[in-house]
């Protein structure tokens, strides 16, 4: 069972253009500590870091994760951004996270991605409603769903300030570049919500 805190969003397969973070110099970055693979390979690459799992088929998925603690402070009100890019040759399935850094793993900003061979976009925001402290956070990596690589760069969980969160996550491409008719798009977005 997964556990989520009021008001968290999750978005199941979707890639997403950036979005600009505001220019007024809110932004802070949050991401500072130590990377740690739990029961997959970690290598550090020029871009991020190249993670290999091999879990065996009774494997949950956060038996096989990677994990980066948040050194920064996030106060009541403010709004957390994560964003990042992914890929994965053997096409896995992968989860991102914000959650608490310890029982019972609440998601704060959570997303599901089937990864493809190209570099995507992946990002979440949300309001915060309670105050957190360094370590109390991290972004974490599901891993256990196959055998395989992903490769993540430019991970950012950025402190945006009293910002609506909502322009972050609506840049959703549900339907992979696909066209679709207006009618198609609205009971997406419609289930989506």
């Amino acid at each position: 069972q997964v556990n989520y805190a009021p008001g968290t969003i999750e978005v199941r397969d979707v890639s997403l253009d950036a979005v600009a973070v505001p220019a007024n110099g809110a932004k802070r970055p949050l991401l500072g500590g130590e990377p740690a693979a739990m029961a997959a390979a970690l290598e550090k690459t020029d871009k991020g870091f190249r993670l290999t799992s091999s879990p065996k088929p009774d494997a949950r998925p956060w038996d096989h994760s990677f994990k980066i603690p948040l050194a920064g402070t996030i106060v009541p009100g403010e709004t957390v951004l994560l964003r990042l890019r992914a890929r994965s040759a053997d096409k896995l399935q992968t989860n991102f996270f914000v959650e608490l850094n310890g029982e019972p793993h609440t998601k704060l900003i959570s997303t599901s991605a089937g990864l493809g061979p190209e570099w995507k976009t992946y990002q979440g925001a949300t309001r915060i409603t309670d105050g957190y402290g360094p370590g109390e956070l991290t972004f974490t990596t599901f891993l256990g769903y196959g055998k395989g690589t992903v490769e993540l760069a430019d991970i950012e969980v950025l402190a945006l300030g009293d910002v609506d969160p909502r322009p972050y996550n609506v840049t959703a491409d549900i339907y992979g570049g696909a066209k679709v008719t207006d009618e198609a798009r609205w009971g997406a977005t419609a289930w989506s919500t």
